[in-house]
């Protein structure tokens, strides 16, 4: 698929881990999708011209095993607490959902921010808590 989208959300979709812009929106795309910048488009371009700059993205969805409900809407809801306090450690901001226990099983530093965990390790969070965390499992299949 190809979008044109405001060159900052561009920027976002394809922003590395660590990085200032990776935040929630790249970590939920980038599970699914591989997202590449193509081209800037100039302001220029159009009339009449918009104050912002624009970029072409492409997007191939990523062919990946399903992972079941709870699982899914466990990671989704990793991702929405971890960036919502993202100056805070993954300890602190996934306190009550995922333990220390969670973070040694998964080889996850919990002293870590939201921007350092790659999508991938958001999932073997949510997989292993919903696994092994009994807590966690229950307040996951009973948010929907």
């Amino acid at each position: 698929m190809c979008f044109m989208v405001q060159r900052e959300v561009a920027d976002r979709l394809t922003a590395e881990c660590g990085t200032r812009k990776y935040g929630r929106l790249t970590v939920n795309v980038a599970m699914t999708m591989q997202v590449e910048a193509v081209f800037d488009v100039p302001p220029t371009a159009f009339s009449p011209p918009p104050e912002v700059q624009s970029s072409m993205i492409y997007m191939q969805p990523k062919q990946l095993e399903e992972p079941d409900t709870v699982t899914a809407f466990a990671f989704s809801e990793l991702v929405r607490l971890a960036f919502g306090n993202r100056r805070k450690t993954l300890k602190n901001s996934l306190a009550g959902l995922i333990d220390e226990t969670n973070f040694l099983e998964t080889g996850i530093d919990a002293n870590l921010r939201a921007q350092n965990l790659s999508p991938e390790n958001y999932m073997r969070l949510a997989h292993n808590s919903v696994l092994h965390n009994p807590r966690a499992r229950e307040i996951f299949s009973n948010i929907r």
